[in-house]
């Protein structure tokens, strides 16, 4: 139930935020569809990361009961015990999952604004995946539980998918330019049009 509520709430926040954008910045068709696609985009990663909420105080006590599983800050040290004891799937699972989460991020992001280089835009993926294990960790304490482990190895592996989404964006620059351009000059009358219109009374 908290889950829909929040993300019913959050919904409106997002719209009001594209019109807001749209009206100021005036952004092409292509930045609108981006932004339309950060914003589901952005839900969609709340919806997969902090929910659900263990809220119900039945569920709480009994997962109190088994004890909260530990917190992860040394790198690889969660992919490298879950190589020694779990299977190659559960590890790949784990890995590519991370990968995919943030590569929307990396290409969408670059794609609305102007943000240029990889370095910068591991700086954004660090960033938003500290924000959200950051967010885990503290609603962990919040509910006495640790529903969530704060992990740094996801941190490590959302930077990269986000890498990744940039270096896909980059590859397919050029196409999108050369796109944009060709409905841009089919969009403007041509000279022909032009003359024949203003010849003709």
């Amino acid at each position: 139930m908290l889950k829909g509520t929040v993300l019913v709430l959050a919904l409106p926040v997002i719209i009001i935020f594209l019109m807001v954008w749209n009206k100021k910045t005036r952004p092409s068709k292509f930045r609108l569809l981006g932004g339309i696609a950060l914003a589901v985009y952005v839900l969609l990663l709340l919806d997969v990361t902090l929910f659900p909420l263990p809220v119900q105080s039945e569920v709480l006590r009994d997962r109190r009961l088994y004890g909260s599983p530990p917190n992860n800050l040394i790198p690889l040290k969660g992919l490298i015990g879950m190589m020694e004891h779990q299977s190659s799937a559960v590890l790949i699972r784990q890995i590519v999952g991370n990968i995919l989460l943030f590569l929307p991020l990396g290409y969408l992001v670059p794609a609305i604004w102007k943000v240029r280089g990889v370095h910068r835009l591991a700086f954004i993926a660090f960033s938003v995946s500290l924000l959200i294990e950051g967010a885990q960790f503290l609603i962990s304490q919040a509910i006495g539980y640790t529903y969530r482990i704060f992990d740094v190895d996801d941190l490590i592996l959302n930077t990269l998918g986000g890498i990744i989404g940039y270096v896909i964006y980059a590859a397919f620059v050029p196409v999108i330019r050369a796109f944009e351009m060709d409905v841009v000059q089919h969009a403007k009358p041509s000279d022909g049009r032009s003359a024949s219109s203003s010849a003709n009374p």
